[in-house]
């Protein structure tokens, strides 16, 4: 098949993590990529349901760019059509490609209390439902019997749990709906004696105008949540 190199800008903690798993899987990063892109590209499409507007792919791509987070330039050779699908999809739903890749790759190398806490509230118990719900299923039995026949399929697992927490109705905020690709990133860092939330924008697929800072549907949210906030405010006052 047909190959074109791309260059891709990658956090260049997210480059240490994937070349560090590559070589310590003796796997071939671009090849691996490559199958990992095969199979992800349909969910991609399935998932990412809702188009950035301008300044919403401005705002990603700016948090992407984020000068605290040094970025390396990466030149990937990928498959020709896999390219083109990729940037057919952007195009369509204006997205940032170099997101996407970053995206991918924080999900494919992040500590399992990580996949927790964006997927499953910090709830580590859904690895061991998909344990007893799945172990007959198809990946287990080729990842064990056919280790280098089976489908690149890392997010399998994080799909399957979802399913079943959507199953069960325990799974909260549309988590289900959004999959892999639409849910929100984020991160807890420790800051002194502190841990904070750090949402990463710049990983976003798309992101609402409302979550766009000085966009005019941020204002309006901002207006209407300050309303509501005096409202329930001065209401509270009356009572006491």
């Amino acid at each position: 098949m047909k190959t074109r190199k791309i260059t891709v800008k990658l956090w260049k903690s997210l480059k240490d993590r994937l070349d560090k798993a590559t070589d310590t899987a003796c796997l071939r990063r671009d090849a691996y990529l490559n199958r990992l892109l095969e199979n992800e590209l349909p969910y991609l499409e399935r998932e990412v349901k809702s188009t950035n507007s301008d300044e919403a792919c401005r705002y990603i791509s700016a948090r992407l760019g984020d000068p605290r987070k040094p970025r390396a330039q990466v030149t990937l050779l990928l498959r020709e059509d896999l390219v083109s699908q990729l940037d057919a999809l952007c195009a369509k739903r204006r997205l940032c490609r170099d997101a996407i890749f970053n995206r991918t790759i924080f999900l494919l190398t992040a500590a399992p209390e990580v996949i927790d806490l964006n997927f499953f509230q910090g709830d580590s118990s859904w690895r061991t439902e998909v344990w007893s719900e799945c172990k007959h299923d198809g990946p287990f039995f080729s990842a064990v019997f056919d280790p280098l026949k089976g489908e690149v399929d890392p997010f399998w697992p994080i799909r399957a749990g979802l399913d079943l927490r959507r199953e069960q109705a325990r799974q909260v905020l549309g988590m289900e709906q959004e999959g892999i690709y639409g849910a929100t990133l984020a991160v807890v860092t420790k800051a002194g004696r502190k841990h904070e939330a750090e949402v990463l924008y710049g990983l976003s697929c798309t992101l609402p105008d409302g979550a766009v800072p000085r966009t005019a549907a941020a204002r309006a949210f901002e207006a209407e949540f300050g309303h509501l906030f005096r409202t329930t405010r001065e209401s509270n006052g009356a009572r006491s």
